[in-house]
């Protein structure tokens, strides 16, 4: 054999070499791409380009999942972090001179502190702050129908307020029981007309009057709009006639401060609920108006950068529930959700001798962070007061998928459900009805 033809299959050689290994470099290259694609598929967009793509997002393919023909996302030139101190806000002078302020809005008398029913500490551990406060008026001064007859006064460190007329609710409409609801932001109610007290009332009129009680009360949540969410109209425990309860949603900046919540004491963190509730049981007087929502040391921080597109959102959602079960969204919107970071500490050991862990808040602030919300089906059952929703949320910084029943208050997150899978539970239940505790 010729030297010639030795260098042709050395060189032969190399080049079948060389393209093997140039083919292996392709296929790993292909293989890490398609991974990392995997890992790093949200789109993320600024903010404008994010809300005028949204609605194209609609018209694009999803497993398992319909969506509604359009979308409406309002006016929104920022989103923000809203971080709110929830506990230990006020000292017990605060909490006593609020709560004497709340009375004298509604009752005729002034109340004292000799005159409440609980000044209470919420926590022994803080000895300087952090009070509940609860005033109830004498049965013999709620007989009669007065303008003026007394209400109940409740005013909580800052969390939560409440007035309650107490002739409305003992001798007239009690707790009852839901007949129907409307959603303001679509329904119309126009022609809505029901017995209040013996007379024809308008949904309107009470809707009216709401919004006339929602700004005289403005002070205790002023850093935010009171816009009417939902009208539950309520049919009376004591007479034939009924109610209406008026239900405001709290926006900031056009971002609704979403109603939905759950506490749970076994997570890491939890969704927290804020809403205001105006009823009323005779035509133009309050009975109640009920607010959850600290409006002490509200900090606003605008974040910058890009968000998870709506198409991205619902990428997401069709990949962790398709192999589940089909989803049938109703409505999307983006809202403000608050999260709480947790620590988790031992507190002592149950029955069986094991130690029982619990997590508590690192720093008592609730983060309000920007969500979109996919609004599946309405689950409420006949009698709840307020509609309740099973909802879809997807972190619009993060991408973190959590789907919340309204009706249990019990949150599902994406590790909640590979822990479902990996020990062969059939989540569909869990979520729609049953409260499922994963090892955390």
């Amino acid at each position: 054999m010729s030297k010639l033809s030795k260098n042709k299959k050395r060189i032969l050689l190399l080049s079948a070499i060389f393209a093997a290994i140039v083919l292996v470099i392709v296929i790993v290259a292909v293989i890490y791409s398609h991974i990392t694609n995997k890992e790093e598929k949200l789109e993320y967009l600024p903010l404008p380009e994010l809300l005028s793509e949204a609605p194209d997002a609609l018209n694009g393919k999803y497993d398992n999942l319909t969506l509604p023909s359009d979308i409406s996302l309002g006016n929104i030139d920022e989103l923000n972090t809203l971080s709110i101190k929830w506990r230990y806000v006020l000292t017990r002078e605060e909490t006593l001179n609020t709560i004497i302020e709340l009375s004298s809005t509604v009752n005729k008398d002034p109340i004292t502190e000799s005159d409440l029913y609980r000044l209470q500490q919420l926590d022994e551990n803080v000895p300087s702050k952090g009070y509940a406060a609860t005033y109830f008026p004498d049965e013999e001064d709620y007989d009669e129908p007065d303008d003026q007859s007394p209400f109940f006064c409740q005013f909580v460190d800052g969390i939560q307020f409440e007035l309650t007329n107490f002739y409305w609710f003992y001798n007239a409409a009690g707790y009852g029981e839901r007949f129907e609801w409307y959603d303001l932001r679509k329904d119309d109610v126009s022609d809505v007309v029901y017995k209040v007290d013996g007379q024809d009332y308008s949904a309107q009129q009470a809707i009216e009057f709401a919004k006339t009680i929602a700004e005289k009360y403005k002070k205790y949540y002023e850093d935010f709009e009171v816009v009417p969410k939902y009208l539950i109209v309520n049919k009376n425990d004591y007479n034939d006639y009924y109610s209406y309860i008026v239900q405001f949603a709290y926006m900031y900046n056009g971002v609704e401060m979403s109603t939905d919540g759950y506490n749970d004491a076994v997570r890491e963190y939890v969704y927290q609920d804020v809403d205001l509730e105006i009823r009323v049981a005779s035509p133009d007087k309050l009975m109640t108006i009920k607010s959850r929502l600290n409006n002490s040391g509200v900090t606003v921080n605008k974040l910058d950068g890009d968000f998870v597109s709506l198409k991205s959102a619902l990428d997401h959602t069709s990949e962790v529930l398709a192999e589940n079960f089909k989803q049938d969204i109703t409505n999307i919107d983006i809202v403000y959700i608050g999260k709480q970071e947790m620590e988790q500490y031992v507190a002592g050991q149950d029955d069986f001798g094991h130690d029982i862990k619990f997590w508590i808040d690192k720093d008592d602030t609730i983060d309000f962070i920007p969500m979109w919300r996919f609004i599946v089906k309405d689950i409420s059952t006949e009698g709840m007061l307020m509609p309740q929703f099973l909802c879809i949320f997807v972190d619009m910084q993060t991408g973190e998928m959590v789907m919340l029943n309204e009706r249990s208050g019990y949150f599902f997150s994406e590790n909640d459900m590979k822990e479902a899978k990996k020990k062969g539970v059939d989540i569909t239940g869990y979520i729609l009805d049953n409260d499922y505790q994963g090892e955390h």
